[in-house]
């Protein structure tokens, strides 16, 4: 009875466990609106995609790395900025998953910020 006690906690507490899961704050500080934000994993098995994100807008955004293999890798952003597009490498993820708690992305007119919070920050 004690093993079936421990399996049924054990599966509650790890599956409300997120380490699968990034999170993306895209903070928007261009001037104009950004249009197909697009952040991918290295690998390209993870995507999240935004239509727009108009001036002077923060928008939080979550990344699953569920269906990632398991290899090593980094993060692209791919943006419209005034009809340019842009495209910026960043961060690193170890076995298919993050290593970092959340992403911080401030976009300006002629370059991106990029704040780490790794897990175990807050």
């Amino acid at each position: 009875m004690k093993c079936v006690i421990s399996a049924i906690c054990a599966t509650i507490i790890f599956g409300s466990c997120n380490f699968n899961k990034l999170e993306f704050e895209l903070i928007n500080r261009s001037g104009t609106t950004i249009y197909d934000i697009e952040i991918t994993t290295s690998s390209g098995a993870s995507s999240l995609h935004l239509d727009s994100i108009p001036m002077k807008v923060s928008e939080q955004v979550y990344l699953n790395l569920f269906g990632e293999p398991s290899v090593d890798g980094s993060y692209t952003i791919t943006y419209l900025l005034n009809s340019y597009s842009y495209n910026y490498d960043f961060g690193y993820y170890t076995n298919g998953s993050p290593i970092t708690e959340k992403y911080i992305l401030q976009i300006e007119q002629d370059t991106i910020r990029i704040q780490e919070i790794l897990r175990g920050d807050y």
